[in-house]
């Protein structure tokens, strides 16, 4: 079941979960004849949002088009009153009879009379749709040509050299108390949604790295890695747990933030304690063994992609490899027997979720985590 314009009348989950930005007006132009004009919203305007890996885009909570597949052209333009103007041209979908190609124009009011929660909609629905055009068109298309902000706003740094050292890395200190005043941008572009990135972050209050300067005055982190790093290692310092999310997209190096993570984990020094828990730290240090670490994948095959990232991070360097043993065969015994070997059979586990799920590959794990070493 369709209407006029395009828009079909099956109402999606997905559309009705999505954060919707409120426009003041939404209407569909004819591609052929240009006269025909579908109102497609109400004297109060109507819900737009952009939702799932197709770019669905659903107005009034109605799918429209799928822009991957439909989405030809942007415009837009700021009115002389304020208000934002985009025109979506779009390719009729054979699927639905009366899907005609055309011109979507939408009309979103300005800042001004806008509340925090509707302006941050708008800005999400501005940034789903950078992300559609630059996954539908990819380097074929200039955004500045429709954004004349878009490189500024999508981060597409033209240098991917040194850049200035930013606010928050300032009061970060590295192993020895090193300070860097040199970070290096990522190797490729990176994409952040504009809601996301207008999130103010808290201050790592003189948070101290046990990683070398070294790593990232050599690019080995780039400053979004080091970025990530940064908060892990201060939510790890809370006293009582302490954990983070890493949500970024294929490509982001996530491995190599992991390995940096386990590397400043597993070497940084203990803070207070016993008299005895004192002693103990500093009879493993000289038995050369760093604190033990779990990296817990989806896949095996994906030990090769870890043992890189910590070869990158120069981890071996700091007594630091993954464990030759794999988790099944593993038993407090042989973890014992390994230990007269300073660098023994490595002090990272690489294990697969179906490991954990296995009661007695758990118990091992936890064996091996809580040895006489470890």
């Amino acid at each position: 079941m369709t209407i006029a314009g395009g828009v079909v009348a099956n109402s999606s989950a997905q559309a009705s979960q999505a954060q919707s930005a409120r426009t003041s007006s939404a209407i569909f132009i004819d591609g052929l004849l240009p006269t025909i004009q579908t109102e497609l919203s109400g004297k109060d305007g109507v819900s737009v949002s952009i939702v799932g890996l197709r770019s669905h885009l659903f107005i009034g909570g109605k799918k429209f088009r799928c822009l991957k597949a439909a989405l030809r052209e942007v415009r837009r333009c700021v009115l002389k009153g304020g208000e934002r103007e985009f025109e979506l041209h779009v390719r009729g979908e054979v699927a639905a009879n009366d899907s005609a190609s055309g011109t979507l124009r939408i009309t979103f009011p300005p800042a001004a009379a806008l509340t925090a929660a509707e302006a941050w909609a708008i800005l999400q629905f501005e940034s789903d749709l950078k992300l559609t055009m630059i996954a539908t068109w990819g380097a074929t298309k200039s955004l500045a040509d429709i954004w004349p902000d878009a490189a500024t706003d999508l981060r597409e740094d033209v240098c991917r050299e040194d850049v200035t050292v930013p606010k928050w890395l300032k009061s970060v200190r590295f192993k020895g108390g090193t300070i860097v005043d040199t970070v290096r941008q990522h190797p490729e572009e990176l994409l952040e949604a504009e809601a996301v990135r207008n999130v103010q972050l808290p201050d790592l209050d003189d948070l101290e790295l046990s990683l070398p300067a070294q790593v990232v005055i050599s690019g080995q982190l780039s400053a979004p890695q080091l970025q990530a790093v940064c908060y892990a290692a201060r939510a790890f310092n809370k006293a009582v747990g302490g954990g983070f999310l890493l949500g970024d997209g294929t490509g982001c190096g996530k491995g190599r933030v992991i390995a940096a993570l386990m590397v400043h984990q597993a070497t940084k020094p203990f803070a207070g304690g016993s008299a005895e828990r004192i002693a103990e730290i500093e009879r493993r240090r000289c038995h050369g063994r760093a604190r033990r670490c779990l990296w817990v994948s989806s896949s095996r095959d994906l030990a090769k992609d870890a043992e890189r990232d910590l070869g990158d991070i120069g981890a071996l360097a700091e007594g630091l490899k993954i464990c030759e043993s794999a988790a099944p065969r593993l038993d407090a015994a042989e973890c014992k027997a390994k230990e007269s070997d300073a660098h023994g059979s490595g002090n990272i586990m690489f294990v697969t979720y179906a490991k954990l799920r296995n009661i007695d590959s758990a118990r091992r794990i936890v064996e091996w985590l809580g040895a006489d070493l470890a």
